[in-house]
């Protein structure tokens, strides 16, 4: 691709702004989140995730060994466009509560005791909190639509807490975003320290 030269309908990112790794369908980085869905902070506040900044601390764990503790937020990443979503209820002690993801985010399914994409959990399925406790999935509704989502990398442990509600549950991040460009009329970036999204 010679510069400045377009896939299909993508469109080069803003100035500040870098392309963000594909990784899926619906141009793929398609693991991530609606922008109002809240991330648990380190300190046990909680923050939407199209706020949180490169350098905000979260709370990540390894489900394996269940080591639980604060890490750094190294990327954010914005995706624009048509996204296959998936809504999650899980069953809290409020009441249902439901976190909207593109199907193809990781969650940790304690129930298979793997990491499984979105829109491949099964009401049934628990997912994890971070003092190890479980929440059952109760329903699911799969749906397509333009959506603009957000997702993070993080250091060391590569995981982080969203909330359904203010019931906690662990996801994956995205691991080192690399360039590229998305076709389709997709577009997802990689959004650098003290940049911001328009």
């Amino acid at each position: 691709m010679t510069p400045g030269q377009c896939i299909g309908d993508y469109q080069p990112p803003p100035a500040g702004e870098q392309p963000a790794p594909p990784s899926g369908e619906s141009c793929a980085v398609p693991n991530s989140f609606d922008g109002d869905t809240e991330v648990l902070m380190a300190d046990g506040t909680t923050k939407p995730i199209k706020d949180v900044d490169v350098g905000d601390r979260v709370l990540a764990t390894d489900p394996e060994s269940g080591r639980t503790e604060p890490h750094t937020v190294t990327a954010l990443i914005v995706g624009h466009g048509d996204k296959d979503l998936v809504d999650l209820t899980v069953a809290t002690d409020a009441g249902p509560a439901t976190i909207v993801a593109t199907t193809g985010h990781p969650v940790w399914n304690e129930t298979d005791d793997t990491w499984t994409d979105a829109g491949d959990l099964d009401p049934g399925d628990t997912l994890r909190q971070p003092d190890g406790t479980l929440v059952p999935i109760s329903a699911t509704q799969l749906r397509h639509q333009a959506q603009t989502v957000y997702n993070l990398t993080v250091d060391t442990l590569h995981t982080y807490y969203v909330l359904a509600g203010t019931t906690p549950v662990l996801v994956h991040n995205v691991n080192d975003p690399i360039p590229a460009a998305c076709p389709s009329g997709q577009s997802v970036y990689d959004i650098p320290d003290g940049s911001s999204v328009s």
